[in-house]
Order: structure tokens, then sequence, then C-alpha cells
């Protein structure tokens, strides 16, 4: 699995209601299977703990997957997301500011 068919889109949701002091923070994870497979899609802080588990040991077709995530609560920092399954492991970085 090369990185094209990994990517990872994150973008700061600009209407935020009034009162709200820090804007909803969505990331969007899209991935593309090749075979059908078990898929376990996790978000780890640098130090490689698991903060979120996105897709957990669940059996997806070949094809294009999009999974929305909400950061908000999350701190500045270095993050990662790790795609895994029974055939390959591909790791990506995030890095929110």
């Amino acid at each position: 699995m090369n990185g094209q068919n990994f990517f990872i889109r994150t973008k700061i949701n600009n209407q935020k209601p009034k009162n709200v002091a820090k804007p909803k923070l969505d990331s969007t994870v899209e991935f593309n299977l090749p075979d059908n497979q078990k898929v376990n899609l996790f978000l780890s802080d640098k130090n490689g703990n698991v903060l979120f588990t996105i897709v957990k040991d669940k059996f997806l077709r070949k094809g294009y997957y999009s999974k929305k995530f909400d950061f908000t609560k999350l701190p500045v920092g270095l993050y990662y997301y790790k795609l895994k399954t029974d055939l390959y492991e591909f790791t990506k970085a995030l890095k929110l500011m």
C-alpha cells in the first residue's frame, strides 16, 4: 500500500456557535483498501500511546472510506494515525497547532 491510498485532511469549522471559545476542529481520515480486510485505525500521541480508536476490528470491503473525528479537546501537539490490517500497517503524522 502506498501513501496515495491513505491520506488525511484536517480542517477547522469556521462556523462556530455564539459563546464558544474554541471552534470545532474536525479531521477527515480517508483511506483506500485494495482488498477485503479487517481494519483497525487508531490515533496515538508522540509516545505511541493510543488515545482514540476510530475503527476497531471491523471487516471492510475493498474500496474507499472516510471517517470524521473531532479534535477539539486535544492539546496542541504531534499525533499519529495508524491504519493496521492483517496485511500491512501505515502511519501518518498530524500536527495540531
